[in-house]
């Protein structure tokens, strides 16, 4: 797997479609309501979420797929999701993420160490609340180069898809790279998403990959199809009264 789909799949889940780097660098601000924060719920044992992935959604023929997005398994506050054909052979991409966005391993050796405390601290969401946090790839333990990621919680509203009307959490996602090879397609990836707590994943995500600050690709996703009600019960009645403590993202973002 070359390391644009192995990076890419990794920066996990994420509806507003930023134009430029200086309007994702706006300042994280915090709500002057008194919305009560949002904890971490992971998303139920074996959930299967289908996505419609819409790759440069503005052009006037943009390419659609459908992808299956599976829990393969669940170990403290770590999910590990399979990326799947609906149809068809084809290859299954694997990723496990940590509380819903953080990145920590993938197929093809492929681990990211970061320091987890950091990241915690975006933990129950709340509007304006940040991160600023570097994560070492490295795969078969050799490092391959370094990420910045930056998170930022912008809001919060009903979302209103094809799969049902959810209450909804903004989440803005910067991951820049550093020291990466050059055939690397892209060197900064923004993703928006927007976090379901229902479900412990997002369900609509727009991503912009960038080259030099040259849009290369842009692709929303979107979920068609989520859990049955009784998944759901399952999941909310399994969910541990306190968050698990962090154990070392949401279904990862793939490149054609």
């Amino acid at each position: 797997m070359g390391l644009s789909r192995t990076t890419a799949f990794v920066a996990a889940l994420i509806g507003a479609m930023a134009s430029s780097s200086s309007a994702w660098a706006s300042a994280c601000i915090a709500s002057k309501g008194g919305e009560a924060p949002v904890p971490y719920t992971s998303p139920a044992e074996s959930a299967n979420f289908v996505y419609k992935i819409t790759y440069n959604p503005h052009s006037r023929t943009p390419d659609v797929s459908h992808r299956r997005f599976r829990v393969k398994s669940i170990t403290g506050d770590k999910v590990r999701w399979y990326r799947e054909p609906m149809h068809g052979k084809g290859p299954i991409q694997d990723v496990t993420l940590y509380r819903a966005f953080a990145g920590v391993a993938a197929g093809g050796g492929w681990e990211f160490k970061f320091d987890a405390a950091i990241y915690d601290t975006l933990w129950p969401l709340k509007q304006g609340n940040s991160v600023d946090y570097v994560a070492d790839a490295i795969q078969n333990g050799e490092l391959k180069f370094k990420q910045r990621i930056q998170i930022c919680v912008r809001g919060s509203k009903t979302l209103k898809l094809s799969a049902g009307d959810f209450q909804a959490h903004l989440v803005d996602i910067t991951i820049s790279l550093f020291d990466a090879v050059k055939e690397q397609p892209w060197d900064r990836l923004e993703t928006s998403a927007w976090y379901v707590p229902k479900f412990g994943t997002a369900l609509l995500m727009d991503d912009h990959f960038y080259k030099k600050n040259k849009t290369v690709l842009t692709q929303r996703r979107e979920a068609v199809e989520t859990p049955s009600p009784v998944s759901v019960k399952k999941m909310e009645s399994e969910r541990p009264a306190e968050a698990a403590p962090p154990n070392f993202q949401f279904p990862g973002i793939n490149t054609k």
